[in-house]
């Protein structure tokens, strides 16, 4: 499948580390697939999705990586230093991070999701709109 997602890269795609300063660029509908890799705090990697979702045609992918909670993180050595505050200063007490606001938001839109467990240190995500 990811040779797939090759081709929708090679057609349209937005791949940026701040992604709110670039939704404006793309009209609503427009994207084929959009691999938000950015914040990963709860509240931002929630903000992201909802910033890029209206941007992805009808069956376009929405992606990204670091699908993780705070203590997936550690357990695999990693800092979770992005992860524990949210991007208005609070701390994220459930410590569910990126993994928590992906999940929240696939089951918003009753979307599946597909990850790629193991990806090296960090799992990745893919869903269709």
């Amino acid at each position: 499948m990811l040779f797939l997602a090759d081709a929708y890269i090679m057609c349209r795609s937005v791949e940026i580390s701040r992604p709110h300063a670039y939704t404006s660029n793309f009209t609503d509908v427009s994207l084929d697939f959009s691999n938000v890799d950015a914040r990963h705090d709860y509240k931002s990697a929630w903000e992201d999705k909802v910033s890029y979702w209206p941007k992805l045609r009808c069956g376009g992918i929405l992606a990204g990586d670091d699908y993780d909670t705070q203590d997936e993180l550690i357990g695999r050595g990693g800092s979770s230093g992005g992860y524990v505050f949210n991007c208005d200063g609070t701390k994220d007490k459930t410590r569910r991070a990126t993994k928590g606001a992906i999940n929240d938001f696939a089951a918003m839109h009753n979307r599946q999701l597909t990850i790629t467990y193991r990806e090296k240190m960090f799992d990745s995500f893919m869903m269709r709109k």
